[in-house]
């Protein structure tokens, strides 16, 4: 027999009746946004500080990519013992300072200050996706969560579309500096998107309250191997990238 309590929820009823959904959809736009308006930023001051070699492009977006992966264990401990909402808003406003610290690469032109500064942003970023994917169905009602899934989805490509061809373009009329300066705002204003989101309380994992990050870290690798379908998942886009 046909449920209406069990049908599932479209994308316009989501987005006018959940405030926070809403809140954590800016949020992530805007930060996803920023994530990418400055790559071509951070190629052309590369190339003002005198590195423009196809080694020092390479270079740079290994250093945008690979400290994700390098740092994602150590955030799914982190976010499964703290508030994903502060994680969330932290992450934002220390990508805000390192993305700042760039500007001054204006009066010290160091090619491995950058690549520092670029590894830290991106090693940050790491932090933000995960809060921000545990903490979704804590927002959602199971009725919701196929659109949320969905809408948050086509939300990467999008912003990797647009945040590059708008940082292009601001680049390349004004600058790197004025690119990088819009770049730092982007994250200021996503965390200030996310002060009015409502955490709700959620069951931890009292077995990661009371274990060492390693042995956390080394129970979610077990969990894979006992789930062959969740493995083949989390694989997915990690084959991906490795091909790309």
């Amino acid at each position: 027999m046909w449920d209406k309590a069990s049908e599932r929820v479209g994308y316009r009823e989501l987005w006018r009746s959940n405030h926070d959904f809403r809140s954590l959809f800016y949020a992530r736009t805007i930060s996803l946004f920023g994530d990418w308006f400055n790559l071509l930023a951070l190629l052309a001051l590369l190339r003002a500080i005198g590195e423009d070699s196809a080694m020092a492009y390479a270079t740079l977006l290994v250093l945008k990519t690979l400290p994700v992966m390098l740092a994602s264990p150590l955030a799914g401990v982190v976010v499964d013992r703290y508030s994903r909402k502060s994680i969330l808003i932290i992450a934002d406003l220390v990508r805000a300072v390192v993305v700042l610290l760039m500007l001054g690469l204006y009066w010290l032109p160091d090619p491995r200050v950058l690549y520092v500064l670029v590894a830290l942003q991106s090693m940050t970023s790491a932090f933000f996706e995960p809060a921000r994917t545990a903490l979704l169905p804590d927002l959602v009602s199971e009725r919701e969560l196929s659109a949320a899934n969905a809408l948050g989805a086509a939300l990467w490509s999008t912003m990797l579309a647009f945040g590059s061809a708008a940082g292009g373009v601001v680049t390349s009329q004004v600058g790197w500096q004025v690119a990088i300066g819009v770049d730092a705002c982007t994250y200021l204003l996503s965390a200030w998107c996310l002060i009015s989101l409502h955490e709700p309380e959620h069951a931890r994992d009292s077995a990661s309250e009371t274990e060492g990050g390693g042995r956390s870290f080394l129970r979610g690798v077990q969990y894979l191997w006992d789930h062959p379908k969740v493995l083949t998942l989390a694989w997915v886009k990690t084959v991906w990238c490795i091909a790309a």
